[in-house]
């Protein structure tokens, strides 16, 4: 397998499968270790366990840009906090990744402290996000598409308050200079 004879060399990677595909990705993640890996594009991958990928990105040191599009995989904060701290990282896109909690979330955005560019989609957010930039201080871009609001069930929120507070949250808690939103859906 040309992957893993040439790992130590590789800037750049792009896994793109079929949503059909039902290949187990976890053993390949596990076997991963590319130093020099500055580009990672995950594009449906639907099978794999969280630590593999997670296993995987810890090996990727110098890793600027992170794109996954994770179709069925749920990050939990437990898993989450035995991912290193990526100070490379510059641009995150996240899609189809379903976080158990808002503190899953949290966890993993403080992994990537120098983030200056951030892609959410078909995820879902507690109306507290923007909150969360406050671990994200060279945040200039946002993107929010498709996502949907949760709560707690013990919470009740009109979702234009929510959506309210969201907005007045970013203007006043991040340094934003880009900001996108797409198709937000009411509060579940």
């Amino acid at each position: 397998m040309h992957l893993a004879k040439n790992q130590g060399i590789l800037e750049f990677l792009s896994i793109l499968r079929p949503a059909y595909n039902d290949e187990d990705w976890s053993p390949i993640f596990e076997s991963l270790r590319m130093p020099n890996l500055r580009i990672l594009i995950c594009g449906n991958i639907k099978l794999f366990t969280t630590s593999s990928l997670i296993t995987m990105l810890n090996s990727c040191s110098v890793l600027q840009k992170l794109d996954l599009d994770c179709l069925n995989s749920t990050f939990d904060s437990a898993l989450i906090r035995l991912l290193c701290t990526m100070n490379s990282v510059r641009s995150l896109q996240i899609k189809n990744v379903e976080f158990r909690d808002a503190l899953a979330l949290m966890t993993f955005l403080e992994r990537f402290p120098e983030l200056e560019t951030l892609g959410l989609e078909y995820i879902s957010l507690p109306p507290e996000f923007p909150e969360y930039f406050q671990c994200l201080p060279q945040l200039k871009a946002l993107t929010i598409s498709e996502i949907t609001w949760i709560r707690n069930e013990s919470q009740q929120v009109n979702i234009d308050e929510a959506f309210a507070r969201f907005l007045s949250q970013l203007a006043y808690g991040a340094k934003l200079e880009y900001l996108r939103l797409i198709s937000i859906p009411e509060l579940k």
